[in-house]
């Protein structure tokens, strides 16, 4: 009975410890998702400030790295033939990505501001709480509400914050800002402009959503999945 009290002991302590690990390396990839995804913001609006049609350019980079990088890391064969979630689901996914890099690409190619760009491409979290509500019926509370509307109240003031020593307020249409020019945005325009950019978001939230159910039925397959989206 020592023995086996000792035993049961151990493991215990070995679980813990596992456990320890598990939760040190999910926080050092949390904050290495925070850190980088922060990093690769700037290059981003440093290219669309030289240049807008920039935009087209990043998306197919991105479409190219996300390829490439599929087929190294996980194989042709894992993709291909060991394939876990169905091909309907990859396509549902596919395109609700392409509707949101189209849509957001056409937003910025009919200028509007890079500060309204950021704005609502980082407020990316309200319209996912909004989509999960209406699709998939999830409730939220009073403090989920409050922590979104935090965050992006957070991320308006910092946009804002720094573009407002480059902006100007004399005209009294909207007006873009690229490359250090500023040029008129007909009003009827600018609002197509913010409605590609609500399309944008709305095309993420669902493609999100088809994601979280297809990992809950199918297992998460994350190399597969970022390999048939830009696929």
């Amino acid at each position: 009975a020592a023995a086996a009290a000792v035993e049961h002991r151990k493991q215990r302590q070995e679980e813990r410890e596992r456990e320890r690990q598990r939760r040190a390396a999910l926080w050092l990839c949390s904050g290495g998702v925070v850190v980088f995804g922060c990093l690769s913001v700037i290059p981003v609006e440093f290219m669309l400030r030289r240049d807008p049609s920039a935009m087209e350019a990043i998306t197919v980079s991105n479409y190219a790295f996300c390829v490439l990088e599929g087929l190294f890391s996980a194989g042709p064969a894992a993709l291909l033939g060991a394939r876990r979630i169905p091909l309907s689901v990859h396509a549902g996914i596919f395109f609700t990505a392409l509707v949101y890099n189209v849509a957001q690409n056409k937003a910025v190619e009919l200028g509007l501001p890079l500060a309204l760009v950021l704005l609502l491409k980082n407020s990316q979290l309200l319209f996912q709480m909004l989509a999960n509500a209406l699709v998939s019926g999830e409730v939220y509370n009073a403090r989920h509400g409050a922590a979104a509307l935090a965050v992006t109240v957070g991320v308006c003031l910092a946009i804002f914050s720094t573009s407002s020593s480059s902006s100007s307020s004399s005209s009294s249409s909207p007006t873009s800002s690229w490359g250090g020019k500023e040029r008129p945005t007909a009003p009827a325009v600018f609002a197509g402009a913010c409605l590609c950019m609500v399309a944008a978001n709305a095309a993420r939230s669902l493609s999100n959503i088809g994601t979280q159910k297809a990992f809950a039925r199918f297992g998460p397959a994350t190399a597969e999945k970022v390999w048939y989206e830009h696929a």
